[in-house]
């Protein structure tokens, strides 16, 4: 089976990746390195699922129930503790917290510098959050919230992946969001960039 190329994270490697998506040549088993900055995605079979709802209020009203309540009470920790600032909007097929392009307009894709993202996957929903990918002590606090809950957390690099709300330590997730002031916040991302 064929993977599906795309690029890389530009903020990850601190340069402009291509704005391309190819289909892959060689097989996907995960054996191939990136190639012209491009790396091989999952089954395409497997690929993100997003939304095409143009505001919250309509994405979330197209969920089903269970998945509806449990977006919701994530979005309302994520609203009741973010600084001033964000903006909540439909981005990337999910909800996002994102620095407005009128306060942060230098960015790497000319988009929105995404703070916190909320996704309904197919087979769980996935909350990012850049702050704990970029800051070691936020994801370590992080990772000790889930050994006190006695849980093993499903988490990518920034994304953490769930399927019931009580698997989720939301009240230090609210703390690590809380602690994200926008301007420095936008300070690391650009640090990330220069290097």
């Amino acid at each position: 089976m064929l993977g599906r190329c795309v690029p890389i994270n530009p903020l990850i490697r601190g340069k402009q990746a291509p704005a391309k998506v190819s289909d892959c040549a060689l097989p996907f088993d995960g054996s191939h390195e990136p190639v012209d900055g491009l790396k091989c995605e999952s089954n395409p079979a497997d690929l993100m699922v997003t939304s095409d709802a143009e505001s919250v209020e309509e994405h979330l009203v197209g969920l089903p129930d269970d998945r509806r309540e449990m977006l919701s009470a994530v979005r309302d920790m994520v609203n009741g503790s973010i600084p001033e600032g964000y903006q909540e909007r439909m981005n990337w097929g999910m909800v996002v917290w994102e620095v407005p392009l009128e306060v942060e307009p230098d960015t790497y894709n000319g988009e929105p510098l995404m703070f916190a993202g909320l996704a309904s996957q197919k087979r769980h929903i996935s909350l990012y959050m850049m702050p704990v990918y970029q800051d070691p002590s936020k994801s370590e606090r992080l990772l000790v919230a889930y050994e006190k809950m006695g849980r093993k957390p499903n988490m990518g690099k920034s994304c953490i992946r769930f399927t019931k709300l009580e698997h989720l330590p939301m009240d230090v997730l609210s703390e690590l969001i809380s602690e994200c002031d926008m301007e420095l916040f936008v300070e690391s991302c650009n640090s990330v960039r220069k290097k």
